[in-house]
């Protein structure tokens, strides 16, 4: 997979972390309402329980939203740094003295990876 399928990965990753946690937010929110709410006044005005929750749920997806773009946008530069990284330590390990005469060869591709991993991995 090459830098922009890693990087989309990671993107996909983010989201969908972000719409779990906002939606377990949100159900958690919804919970905590009706422990302190009278189960009566809710039964009573089924129309202001519905607006009630409507509101919270949007008032808590905007909060995690916020969140979770920032821990997004930071998983995302850090996905690409960590690929611009693995590239580096790939093209070193393959151009070093002992691989020159066969740059493509088992040996270099397989030193190579293995420097790229331990940079990801890192």
């Amino acid at each position: 997979m090459g830098p922009t399928g890693r990087v989309s990965a990671a993107f996909a990753a983010a989201a969908t972390e972000a719409r779990t946690g906002i939606e377990q937010a949100i159900a958690r929110m919804w919970q905590e309402f009706l422990q302190i709410t009278d189960p009566a006044d809710l039964a009573a005005d089924p129309v202001t329980a519905r607006i009630t929750e409507a509101f919270s749920a949007f008032e808590i997806a905007q909060q995690e939203a916020g969140e979770y773009e920032r821990y997004a946008l930071s998983r995302l530069r850090q996905s690409v740094e960590a690929e611009v990284e693995a590239q580096r330590a790939y093209d070193t390990e393959k151009g070093r003295r002992q691989h020159r005469w066969y740059p493509d060869g088992p040996i270099a591709i397989a030193a190579a990876e293995e420097a790229a991993t331990a940079v990801i991995v890192r």
